[in-house]
């Protein structure tokens, strides 16, 4: 018996493409534009339903895109027109220009089984309206009006609608599905059908961990401000790891950029943000409490000339006994800073220590020399 429906064929024959640009280039235009007057619906789940849109190309005032590219149509006569703008390929997934009652610039960044985490899809949407803003303005002087609203979101299956975005930022497959019920072609909509009801089959498995990316000052201070809507943040190893006390130590977390979270991953590196805000207040505490570093004067500065000598020895014979790369290279590629500070009895004694080990490793070195001369030379006297 022969196959017909939609749903059988995709079961059957060519399986339902996942590619994301044919939902953006294909299966949305098929659902908005089959009518034009329509196109209001979508513009309303936007924010902005006040649309004025005809069929007739000599009265359309519209023009609409998908896969649109600056870089790539910015292009012959259109080349000068484009002049100072960015070609940046951030452009949004569908752009389209209305020009009645009042021209807008709408945009959408559309997914479907990608599934990207809130902080790479804000960060995508924030490096599109730095593109499109220009063109707005640029839109404007065009057209001869004071300035072109953009109207910009991001449209996504109701699985990823849980993404931190900011308010309003976002409208879902399912919203659109129903706002053209009736209205769209029913294949199309069968087919946006189809890709929402096998989302959890289809939908890419690997989702980031993260929200967003703050520095470590702006945790702090949106924490202690009550304004921080994440809870939980990452570092490899997580809070008592290697990575987060140097950044505690040296003070580096102010401007170090941390994945952040509303809920917790349940990964071993991510820890309760409150946890990260206590740690650095510890941290401080305990810097305003230490004890000032006591001055260097000439004596210091000799006990440090006399350990500097003493560890350019040790690493030379070092060099010889184990090669590149002894622990003795990093030891002589202390900085003096890190001397500083220290009292001078205990540069003079390391000093001591260092020369002490020298002369037992070239004494070590001189006798495993002289072992192994005499083995060579009873080698050599054997009877051949």
């Amino acid at each position: 018996m022969a196959m017909e429906s939609l749903s059988a064929l995709l079961d059957e024959t060519l399986p339902l493409n996942r590619k994301e640009r044919f939902y953006t280039g294909t299966v949305l235009p098929g659902i908005v534009c089959a009518q034009l007057p329509e196109l209001a619906r979508l513009t309303a789940l936007m924010g902005w339903p006040s649309v004025d849109v005809r069929d007739d190309p000599q009265d359309c005032g519209l023009v609409f895109f998908t896969e649109y590219g600056i870089a790539e149509s910015a292009y012959g006569p259109a080349r000068a027109r484009f002049e100072g703008l960015s070609t940046a390929r951030d452009t949004p997934d569908v752009v389209f220009l209305v020009t009645r009652p009042e021209p807008v610039l709408f945009a959408l960044e559309a997914k479907m089984f990608d599934r990207p985490g809130g902080g790479a899809l804000r960060k995508q949407l924030d490096q599109q309206l730095d593109l499109l803003l220009p063109l707005a303005q640029r839109l404007a002087s065009w057209l001869g009006v004071d300035a072109v609203p953009v109207v910009h979101r991001a449209l996504l299956p109701p699985e990823q609608m849980t993404l931190h975005l900011e308010p309003h930022q976002a409208i879902s497959w399912s919203e659109l599905r129903d706002a053209y019920a009736g209205i769209a072609p029913p294949y199309w909509l069968a087919m946006l059908d189809e890709a929402l009801n096998r989302y959890v089959d289809l939908v890419t498995r690997a989702l980031p961990n993260d929200d967003a990316r703050l520095s470590g000052q702006a945790i702090v201070s949106d924490f202690q401000g009550g304004s921080l809507p994440y809870n939980f943040m990452g570092r490899h190893r997580g809070l008592h790891g290697p990575a987060m006390r140097e950044d505690i130590t040296t003070g580096t977390w102010v401007s170090t950029m941390y994945q952040v979270a509303v809920s917790d991953p349940n990964n071993p590196n991510w820890f309760p943000i409150a946890d990260f805000v206590q740690r650095v207040a510890d941290g401080q505490e305990r810097a305003s409490t230490a004890p000032a570093p006591r001055a260097n004067g000439p004596r210091f500065e000799d006990a440090r000339e006399d350990l500097l000598d003493a560890l350019n020895a040790a690493h030379w014979q070092g060099m010889r006994l184990l090669g590149e790369g002894s622990v003795l290279e990093t030891i002589k590629n202390a900085t003096d800073a890190q001397l500083d500070g220290i009292p001078e009895g205990d540069l003079r004694d390391l000093a001591a220590l260092y020369r002490a080990t020298t002369a037992q490793a070239i004494a070590a070195r001189a006798a495993s020399s002289d072992i192994w001369s005499a083995v060579r030379a009873s080698q050599s006297e054997e009877p051949r």
